[in-house]
């Protein structure tokens, strides 16, 4: 049988009270705390550090719950991993479409827009395209 941990064994294992949220940016061996914090170190230095910015602007049409849902469940997993970039969220009631506005530092800007993406995970892989990440092997159409 395995053993059971304690809540706070739990926590020291693994740097976020839920795991389950970034299991997409973790490798799939455990590790130790030590070895996690070396290899979050090793990602955040293969990223691109031009990035300042990043702005998530959506609006309240019911027709956008992908792009809310990923502002829920998507953004602080890429907030956590990317304490290096400014990140802005904004809510808007105008028929505004959503988007999401990356800016680098030499004044350039990548839009996204969010309108034919409906599901959060397809706007999380764009999202992470930006950095660099490539999506993982499994399809959206898949799970």
């Amino acid at each position: 049988a395995a053993p059971v941990l304690s809540d706070w064994e739990t926590v020291k294992e693994y740097p976020r009270s839920r795991p389950i949220m970034s299991r997409r940016l973790m490798p799939l061996k455990k590790m130790s705390f030590a070895q996690m914090q070396d290899y979050l170190q090793v990602w955040k230095v293969e990223l691109s550090p031009s990035i300042a910015s990043i702005a998530v602007r959506v609006n309240h049409n019911p027709k956008c719950s992908g792009p809310r849902r990923f502002m829920k469940d998507y953004l602080p997993v890429l907030q956590y991993h990317n304490s290096h970039v400014d990140w802005k969220r904004s809510k808007t009631v105008d028929t505004v479409n959503p988007e999401i506005v990356a800016t680098y530092n030499d004044g350039a800007e990548k839009t996204i827009s969010c309108t034919e993406s409906t599901k959060a995970l397809e706007i999380y892989d764009k999202v992470a395209s930006i950095f660099g990440k490539q999506p993982d092997s499994v399809s959206v159409a898949e799970q």
